[in-house]
């Protein structure tokens, strides 16, 4: 235990030949040790397996430098053994060998202060909770240029925290298979920045789970095919993304997996200038955590049979969001997580558009607050659905705009309640005959005091109250 096979330091230099071996034993042993500004090791294409716990091959420090001239291949078989330790200012790894870590909890590098460290050659995670590159303290790089893959459950690609920056370069290919795999952790200080491509079959894309989380997408791809989500904030995390601009890299969940989910206790969000997808069932923004601190700037949201934002707490108005509903979706379900009626108003602001293609809805409202459009909603199919349904809302108020060619739905949907709905914006139907506004069999107010309206207005059953003072009616 705590043996040690070679050491080198201040300026040494021990160059591996191809037919070079190491054993590992007991626990907590090192392969080699380098130390000192100038110390060197290069390797040329050695096979070793760190068989035993706690054990790590390569412990490079202080400004000492590893080179893999020609990489061989490491297994990681002892739990939590590691393959390079690197820390310091001028300490660095310029290239690697293939790995594969299969032992509970193994980890391919590990960066911190100041030191930096490339990628180079393949690894694969196929045991449980490993992890490919972890990158912590400020100025602490670590560029991954090479395919991490592997079916291993719980494994994570890369983990960066406390100010030091983790680059996935353009040749970064992440394949993860196992359940509940990580892409990226990203927490307390950390930034990823992602020039390549990333999937994840089950699990999280991109996880900030603790502290502040920065993300910057370069012209690359994220994919999560099921599981929790593209993007995860956690409970007192706060996440950044740095956009490309929309439609350069892509943010995508499929599945039951939201794009951006907001968990339990997260503290806020903020992005511009990206394209977050939901095209299974789930929400493109996901608000589980309620929190109004979501700031978005030239965002697109692309959804299908899900939900554009689902929150039940309105958030920046001043943003400027684009959401697409492509299938039987909703652009902007405003309900508890759980389906239940909040009471909370929600405020769609006039920078916000929702565009439905397909069947679904322009907004559900399941609120007992008041509904406020400022924005744009336009029901494209002739068989969408409607621009904004309630049963419970105390109004609805449009300042906005809203357009439909739908013939099966109507504009505003009002029935099954007693809601007060107020036009101040336009409303516009290209039928004359289409009903703008359904009201229930209850007593409905629809007050008409600016803007224009092309279509019906059917108030329904009860005792019903039209107000119209101002903007003009045609129908």
């Amino acid at each position: 235990e705590e043996a040690m096979g070679a050491n080198a330091f201040l300026g040494g230099r021990i160059t591996f030949g191809p037919d070079s071996r190491i054993t590992f034993n007991d626990p907590n042993q090192t392969g080699y040790r380098a130390a000192d500004e100038g110390t060197q090791f290069i390797s040329n294409g050695n096979n070793v397996d760190v068989s035993s716990a706690n054990s790590t091959l390569y412990d490079i420090s202080n400004g000492a430098w590893l080179y893999t001239q020609s990489p061989g291949n490491v297994t990681l078989s002892g739990e939590n053994s590691r393959g390079i330790v690197l820390s310091g200012e001028g300490t660095q790894v310029s290239s690697t060998d293939n790995y594969v870590a299969s032992g509970k909890g193994a980890s391919v590098m590990n960066a911190s202060n100041r030191a930096g460290g490339v990628i180079s050659s393949g690894i694969t995670l196929s045991g449980e909770n490993t992890t490919a590159a972890i990158a912590s303290g400020d100025e602490t790089e670590i560029y991954a240029a090479s395919t991490i893959s592997g079916n291993g459950a719980n494994a994570t690609a890369f983990d960066v925290s406390g100010g030091a920056r983790l680059f996935n370069q353009y040749q970064g290919v992440v394949d993860l298979s196992g359940s509940n795999s990580t892409g990226a952790r990203v927490h307390d200080g950390g930034n990823f920045i992602n020039r390549g491509s990333m999937h994840i079959a089950s699990g999280i894309g991109i996880d900030v789970s603790s502290g502040y989380g920065q993300y910057v997408p370069v012209d690359s791809a994220l994919r999560v095919d099921n599981g929790i989500a593209a993007m995860r904030v956690g409970s007192s995390a706060w996440m950044k993304i740095y956009g490309d601009g929309q439609g350069y890299s892509v943010m995508q969940a499929n599945g039951s997996a939201d794009g951006l989910l907001l968990d339990v206790g997260a503290e806020g969000f903020e992005a511009d200038n990206i394209t977050i997808g939901a095209y299974g069932s789930g929400s493109a923004i996901n608000n589980r955590a309620e929190t109004p601190n979501i700031n978005l700037d030239n965002v697109r949201l692309e959804v299908a049979n899900g939900n554009g934002i689902r929150s039940a707490t309105s958030f920046n108005s001043a943003g400027s969001v684009q959401i697409n509903v492509s299938g039987s979706g909703t652009g902007y379900r405003f309900e508890n997580a759980n389906g239940s009626t909040t009471s909370n108003d929600l405020v769609i602001g006039p920078d916000y558009s929702i565009v439905v293609t397909g069947t679904g809805n322009g907004v559900i409202a399941n609120t007992r607050g008041n509904v406020i459009s400022q924005g744009l909603i336009d029901i494209q199919a002739a068989n969408g659905g409607s621009a904004i349904v309630t049963q419970t809302a105390s109004q609805v108020i449009n300042q906005g705009t809203i357009s439909s060619q739908s013939r099966v739905a109507p504009l505003i949907d009002l029935r099954g309640g007693q809601t007060v709905f107020i036009n101040e914006g336009t409303i516009n139907a290209p039928f004359p005959d289409q009903v703008v506004v359904a009201g229930g069999a209850t007593d409905d107010v629809i007050a008409l005091l600016d803007g224009a309206v092309v279509g019906d207005v059917n108030t329904g059953n009860g005792r019903d109250e039209l107000i119209v003072t101002g903007g003009t009616l045609k129908g």
